[in-house]
C-alpha cells in the first residue's frame, strides 16, 4: 500500500489543484491521499469529485500553523469532518487574523 498523507494544492500554498494532486495520485498508484492544505478545507470537495471512479481512497485533511513558546509548530490534522462547524469557525477566526495581522504590517511598513 502506497500512502500520500501531507500535500497541498492550489486552495493553499501548492502548484497543483485538487483535482491535478488526485491525477498524479492515481497516475503513481497512490492508494491513500490526504490533501492538507494550510488552514483551509477548500479543496476537499474538489479533490472528493476527482477520486470517483478511481481506486484511491482519500483522507481528508488540514494543516494548521500556529505558534507556542515563539515557535511556530504544523500541525496535520487526518480524517477531519470538513463540514463540522466548530472546525469551520477556527478556520475562520484564524483567516481573519491572518488578514487583521497582515493589515496591522502593512500599516507599519507605511
Amino acid at each position: 500500500m502506497l500512502y500520500d498523507l501531507h500535500c497541498h494544492s492550489t486552495a493553499s500554498d501548492g502548484s497543483l489543484s485538487p483535482t491535478e494532486l488526485v491525477q498524479l495520485a492515481v497516475a503513481k498508484n497512490i492508494d491513500y491521499l490526504s490533501i492538507t492544505d494550510h488552514d483551509t478545507v477548500e479543496g476537499l470537495q474538489e479533490a472528493g469529485n476527482a477520486a470517483k471512479g478511481h481506486n484511491i481512497k482519500l483522507i481528508n485533511g488540514i494543516e494548521f500553523s500556529v505558534s507556542w513558546y515563539n515557535k511556530t509548530i504544523h500541525i496535520v490534522g487526518l480524517n477531519i469532518e470538513p463540514d463540522n462547524q466548530q472546525l469551520i469557525d477556527g478556520i475562520n477566526k484564524l483567516q481573519n487574523y491572518r488578514l487583521y495581522r497582515a493589515q496591522e504590517i502593512s500599516k507599519d511598513l507605511q
